[in-house]
C-alpha cells in the first residue's frame, strides 16, 4: 500500500481518537461539576467562555497528539519521504503534533459533533417557533374551514 495513503489514514484515525477522548474527558468533567462552558447569551462573559473552552480543548488535544507522536513514533515527513530520515526530527515532531491537534477539530466539524472546544449557544434554545402561512382545519364530519 502507498505510504501516502497510510499516512492519511493514520492522521484521520488518530485525529478521530483525539477528538473522542477530548470530548469524553470534558463531558465527564462537566458532569462532575468541575468544568462548565455555559454562559448566558446576553452576558459579557459569553465570548470569554467560548475562548476558554477553545483554549482548553486545543491544549488538551495538543497534549494527546504529543503522546501519540512520541508513543507510536509517528513521523509524517519521513512517511511522505520528505528530506532525509532524522535530518528534520524536531520539525517532524512539531508538524505531527500540529497536524493531529488541528485534525481532531476538523474531524469534529466534518462529523458535526459537539466537542469541548465549542461552548453551547444559549441563544439557539431561546428562539420561539414561528409558523406562517395558511392553516386549514378539518372537522370530524369532513367539512373544511379555512382560516388565515
Amino acid at each position: 500500500m502507498d505510504t501516502g495513503i497510510q499516512a492519511a489514514a493514520m492522521i484521520v484515525i488518530i485525529s478521530f481518537a483525539i477528538d473522542r477522548i477530548c470530548g469524553g474527558v470534558f463531558f465527564l468533567l462537566s458532569m462532575a461539576g468541575v468544568w462548565s462552558t455555559e454562559a448566558s447569551a446576553g452576558s459579557a462573559d459569553s465570548a470569554g467562555a467560548q475562548n476558554r473552552a477553545k483554549l482548553a480543548y486545543y491544549i488538551f488535544a495538543g497534549v494527546l497528539a504529543a503522546v501519540f507522536v512520541f508513543a507510536f513514533n509517528i513521523s509524517m515527513l519521513d512517511a511522505l519521504k520528505i528530506g532525509e530520515p532524522y535530518q528534520h526530527k524536531p520539525v517532524d515532531i512539531a508538524f505531527g503534533i500540529l497536524v493531529l491537534m488541528c485534525g481532531s477539530d476538523q474531524v469534529a466539524t466534518l462529523l458535526k459533533s459537539p466537542h469541548a472546544g465549542k461552548a453551547p449557544d444559549a441563544r439557539s434554545a431561546e428562539k420561539p417557533i414561528e409558523v406562517t402561512g395558511k392553516l386549514t382545519l378539518v372537522e370530524q364530519t369532513g367539512q373544511r374551514a379555512a382560516r388565515e
